[in-house]
């Protein structure tokens, strides 16, 4: 599954064109005074002037610059850690993963898959070798129903976690994480997995689907 476009609000949109073209260097799509959109590697990333809002969401990168990112994000954020520990060790995942938030306190995720292969190079990590936007977190009352409506119109395959609070859907190249926001905090935090309204277009195998979801309505899918 490929994410290609993911689309958020928040309330403070000067301080995000900020981070997002200056500190993580990302080049500038098009800009208003009510939006901006940035390139994040494969994905279009625009922010939205609207509510105050945080979501969860994280980038590829390559997993073997993962030791090197980790000095980059020491110098430019404040880690966000589990425990002290900087650089988690997803094993179930194959995946190793660092934590951060930008200005407007979204959970962002730097995530280096060893299912994803890259061609090794001798430099050190820069923002410019993100690779997509490989994670969206989707916060519900119900995580069951909502996965059952995502893949009967999607027709995602599972990829983990099978219960009431928690399960991921997709593939290492792109997920949904779908959480109880009654019962789930987004890690590594202690920030509760509110639902705010989001915008995503994804491309599973041959097709594209739009889906604009909200807490109320769950998920509306449009091909």
């Amino acid at each position: 599954m490929q994410i290609q476009e993911l689309r958020l609000q928040t309330n403070v949109l000067r301080l995000q064109k900020f981070f997002y073209t200056d500190v993580l260097a990302m080049p500038l799509l098009e800009e208003s005074d009510a939006h901006f959109g940035v390139k994040a590697g494969a994905t279009n990333l625009f922010f939205e002037s609207g509510a105050s809002a945080y979501y969860h969401f994280a980038f590829n990168i390559p997993y073997f610059m993962m030791s090197s990112a980790l000095e980059w994000v020491r110098s430019n954020v404040v880690i966000l850690t589990d425990n002290g520990v900087e650089l988690i060790d997803f094993p179930n995942w194959n995946a190793k993963a660092i934590y951060f938030e930008d200005p407007a306190g979204n959970i962002l995720e730097f995530i280096g898959r060893a299912d994803i292969s890259v061609q090794e190079t001798a430099y050190a990590f820069e923002p410019k070798d993100i690779i997509n936007i490989s994670e969206v977190g989707l916060s519900s009352n119900d995580v069951l129903a909502l996965r059952k409506k995502m893949e009967q119109h999607l027709h995602i395959p599972h990829y983990s976690g099978n219960s009431s609070k928690f399960c991921a859907i997709g593939n290492p190249e792109g997920l949904f994480i779908l959480v109880n926001q009654k019962e789930k905090l987004w890690y590594p935090t202690n920030k509760a997995a509110k639902a705010f309204p989001l915008k995503v277009h994804v491309q599973v195998g041959n097709t594209r689907f739009s889906i604009d979801y909200n807490v109320e309505t769950g998920a509306t899918v449009q091909t």
